[in-house]
């Protein structure tokens, strides 16, 4: 009986833990709270890389979480926030960046190798198109083919 008890203890640690490190960060305006979530969503963790601010657990993305917060409530605009962590961190914060000059490759790239590879499945299967042959030409194929047949 105690060895039940302490297997269900166990498994139930992890979600203790996990419960544990849950973000709560909690505003008074219900808008507030939709602005965090969405610029949270908005904005990858530097550590992580391939996971949104909301739902890293490292210690960079719960400072940048509360600085978020902060901000928020001073008053600032998502365009504020963005622009001082833009300028800290780089536009790798940002899950989209803006469309500037260094960054033409990143949202145009896609479109032109897709223009490329089309372009170049177009002319090899253009070529590959078995060429049409007169009557003359027909006939002449036609005699070059029996004669192998003979020798055959």
């Amino acid at each position: 009986m105690r060895k039940r008890w302490a297997i269900l203890i166990l498994c139930c640690c992890p979600v203790i833990l996990c419960a544990a490190v849950t973000d709560l960060t909690v505003f008074p305006q219900p808008q507030q709270q939709a602005r965090f979530v969405r610029l949270t969503q908005e904005l990858r963790c530097l550590v992580c890389q391939n996971q949104d601010l909301a739902d890293s657990q490292a210690p960079l993305a719960v400072d940048l979480r509360e600085r978020i917060a902060n901000a928020i409530r001073q008053g600032q605009s998502d365009a504020e926030i963005k622009r001082y962590l833009v300028a800290r961190y780089g536009e790798f914060i940002l899950y989209q960046p803006a469309v500037h000059g260094v960054t033409y490759v990143l949202w145009l790239g896609p479109a032109l190798m897709l223009l490329l590879l089309l372009s170049v499945a177009y002319l090899v299967t253009r070529r590959r198109v078995a060429p049409v042959l007169d009557a003359q030409q027909q006939a002449r194929a036609k005699a070059l083919l029996a004669s192998e047949d003979d020798c055959a």
